[in-house]
């Protein structure tokens, strides 16, 4: 399980061979064993909602043979809870090991990029690491990993530094793993993808409360909200004085809200890279949206099934004189509005009953690092098709069928017989 969530930031193919060989293994010892199983369906079906509720919506659709390419592109929706549902009967699983595989992955995946893209001769000069940054995140947007994906992950990392850093009672280990969760945060800003950005530093200060409120000692809640008093202000000096993309951002939507022209924040051309204001004007989020929302006033009941999104978006982008958005073929960029304009209100309150099973199961065995998992996943949703593409499905339902069929609080180890 580790090799293969590890896998996942590497290749997508690699990652689906992996998912194979695990499921098959997984299935072909338990058929030898020759043990009875019996599968929790209700638990199972909730665990499998999104993949049940995109079956059943396919006949609402025109365009079947997307439908179907959507299915299969979310059968580890259906494989995973399958899989845990197993793995909770019959194995012990030592979590650590999983999420430092995934840490680990990630750390790795990060260097192997930088590594690739730096001039070993020029590290010394200031000038250079300005040019470094902002191709960079330039390069993760055209060539390499999608930027709020693999910022998604990071947060995740920085998520499982803070897990660590509360299981360990070592003060050595404890500070260790707190500078390894502002390190994952520094890298996650150098991304400059702003929704998973936040979404990490919301899920944060949600487990930081917590822990915060959990924690007995003045000295100990004063020492917790340095190091938060700390981490702002790195990151607002980050945001200030660094060139980044997040700061560009900014003053678009600034200059565009108040009907100014765009104008670059940085001089990109002196870095060597190519930046679009007219093309960040075409692709605009507020432009989808309303796209989006015209198209869902008038399928709000049942939606236009699960094949036909695309088809629907790019007829209303060219309706509404969008039509760069239409030879693009751009999503909503926006999960809960694919999902509502997919199934309507009523698959989309399926769903929502899922999502709440898994919100309530984390708190029902004060699961926090659930908790804080399912905050980063849902809050990135606000931006992007997190479950629209295997790179955030299989992060996503990995996890949260381990996290929801493992049913202990915050755990090192945990055995489905000794539960």
């Amino acid at each position: 399980m580790a090799f293969c969530i590890g896998l996942l930031p590497w290749s997508e193919k690699w990652n689906t061979i992996s998912i194979i060989v695990l499921l098959t293994g997984v299935l072909l010892d338990i058929a030898f064993k020759k043990q009875r199983y019996r599968l929790d369906l209700t638990k199972f079906f909730i665990g499998a909602g999104i993949f049940f509720v995109a079956l059943a919506w396919l006949p609402f659709s025109d365009d079947l043979s997307t439908g179907w390419s959507y299915l299969e592109r979310i059968l580890t929706a259906l494989f995973f809870p399958l899989l845990f549902s197993l793995v909770v009967k019959y194995y012990a699983l030592d979590l650590r090991y999983i999420f430092f595989a995934f840490l680990s992955s990630c750390f790795i995946r990060y260097l192997y990029f930088l590594v690739g893209f730096l001039d070993f001769e020029l590290l010394f000069i200031l000038d250079y690491w300005k040019e470094i940054l902002i191709q960079f995140n330039q390069f993760f947007k055209e060539e390499a990993l999608h930027p709020s994906y693999f910022s998604m992950y990071l947060g995740f990392c920085s998520i499982i530094c803070f897990y660590f850093f509360r299981m360990t009672k070592s003060s050595g280990l404890k500070l260790f793993w707190i500078i390894s969760l502002f390190v994952f945060l520094l890298i996650n800003l150098s991304l400059a993808s702003k929704m998973p950005f936040v979404a990490t530093i919301v899920a944060l200060v949600f487990g930081l409360f917590f822990h915060v409120y959990k924690t007995t000692g003045v000295r100990g809640k004063k020492r917790y909200l340095a190091v938060l008093t700390v981490g702002i202000v790195i990151f607002g000096i980050y945001v200030y004085k660094v060139p980044n993309a997040i700061k560009q951002d900014i003053g678009n939507y600034y200059d565009y809200f108040f009907e100014k022209d765009l104008e670059n924040a940085f001089d990109y051309g002196q870095y060597g890279t190519t930046y679009s204001l007219d093309t960040w004007n075409k692709t605009n989020r507020i432009h989808i949206w309303n796209s989006s929302i015209s198209i869902l006033k008038a399928n709000c009941l049942f939606g236009v099934g699960t094949g036909d999104i695309s088809n629907e978006l790019n007829k209303q982008y060219i309706f509404d004189n969008q039509p760069y958005l239409a030879t693009k073929d751009a999503n909503t960029h926006n999960q809960y509005l694919d999902y509502l304009i997919k199934f309507g209100m009523f698959g989309f309150a399926v769903l929502v009953f899922c999502f709440y099973a898994y919100v309530k199961k984390a708190l029902d065995t004060s699961n926090f690092t659930y908790l804080m998992f399912l905050i980063l996943v849902l809050t990135c949703m606000l931006t992007e098709n997190i479950l629209s593409r295997q790179l955030g499905i299989v992060f996503f339902f990995f996890f949260q069928s381990l996290f929801f069929f493992l049913g202990s609080k915050d755990f090192k180890t945990v055995s489905g017989e000794k539960g």
